[in-house]
């Protein structure tokens, strides 16, 4: 994980988890820890070409910790796009609106679910109803 935050430049296509040694599971706290850990080094205090370096892990710490931005973040992670993550945060509303269309249905169409049966022999059985009646005599 040294290497990656050794190594990179200001890129805002840059994986933020790797660049703070964290996952997607990782808690608001371990993204803290591991940022704490990573800016003592690089801090640009103590090292004289650290301040590109730390420029993106203080923005991987910034995007990291605020639960929407982390949202937004782990959505164009999974659809690396033609765009960089800031033009994506400039236009998530948009985004928002036209590929809600690629995520799958998450509930079972009617005929998929537990409550629709289908069954090959489905006859009607006349009833006394007042609509059974019309349709018999054709008024419907």
């Amino acid at each position: 994980m040294e290497e990656e935050v050794s190594t990179c430049s200001v890129n805002t296509d840059a994986d933020y988890y790797a660049i703070l040694g964290c996952d997607e599971s990782s808690s608001k706290e371990q993204i803290i820890a591991e940022y704490r850990l990573r800016a003592l080094r690089l801090h640009p205090d103590k090292t004289s070409d650290g301040h590109a370096q730390f420029a993106v892990l203080s923005r991987a710490k910034e995007v990291l910790i605020d639960a929407e931005k982390r949202k937004a973040y782990d959505a164009w992670r999974r659809c690396r796009g033609f765009m960089s993550f800031e033009e994506w945060l400039m236009r998530k509303d948009f985004i928002a609106m036209t590929t809600h269309w690629r995520a799958p249905n998450s509930q079972a169409m009617i005929a998929n679910s537990q409550d629709f049966k289908y069954s090959e022999s489905l006859q009607w059985e006349p009833d006394n109803s007042a609509i059974s009646i019309m349709f018999r005599k054709r008024l419907i």
